[in-house]
C-alpha cells in the first residue's frame, strides 16, 4: 500500500510527458528566433515525434530548413511569451531576453500616454495631439520590431 502513492506519480509523470507540447525554436542569422507551436492531432501513430516535427516542416515550413534549431518542451518558453518580441540568441542556441529592444507595442503605449497626457491639460495643443495620433498610426502601421 505503501508503494500506490509512488506509482500513481510515475503514472502522472509519464502521462503528462507523453502529451507535452514540444516546440521548434529556430535561430536566425540576425540573432531572432522562430518558433513552431504544432497540431498534435495530425501526428501519425507509428511517427516519433521528431518524425512528425520534420514532416509538418518540410511540408509547410521548408523556408526554415536551413536555420539551426532546437526542439524543447513548451512550458520552458511560456514563462518568457508575453516577451516574444525580444527573444534573442547568441551562438550557444540559448535563448535570453533583449530588454534594449523596444517592441511596437511598447513604442505606442509610449506614444499613446503622451497623447493622453496632452489632452488632459486644461488648454491641449491640437497640433501636438495630431502629431502623436499620426506617430501612433505609423507605428502601428510599421512592420517588424522597433530599435
Amino acid at each position: 500500500m505503501k508503494k500506490l502513492p509512488y506509482i500513481l506519480l510515475i503514472l502522472m509523470f509519464c502521462w503528462v510527458s507523453l502529451f507535452a507540447e514540444v516546440k521548434r525554436v529556430f535561430f536566425k542569422p540576425d540573432g531572432t528566433i522562430s518558433d513552431l507551436l504544432y497540431n498534435w492531432n495530425l501526428k501519425k501513430a507509428e511517427e516519433t515525434n521528431t518524425e512528425f516535427m520534420d514532416r509538418i516542416m518540410n511540408k509547410d515550413f521548408a523556408w526554415l530548413k536551413d536555420y539551426p534549431y532546437k526542439d524543447i518542451e513548451h512550458s520552458e518558453l511560456l514563462a518568457i511569451r508575453p516577451q516574444r518580441d525580444k527573444w534573442r540568441h547568441k551562438g550557444d542556441k540559448k535563448i535570453f531576453i533583449d530588454n534594449t529592444i523596444i517592441t511596437k507595442a511598447e513604442k505606442v503605449e509610449a506614444k499613446e500616454n503622451a497623447l493622453d497626457e496632452e489632452l488632459a491639460k486644461e488648454t491641449p495643443d491640437p497640433i501636438k495631439a495630431l502629431r502623436l495620433q499620426r506617430e501612433i498610426e505609423k507605428i502601428k502601421s510599421s512592420t517588424g520590431v522597433i530599435e
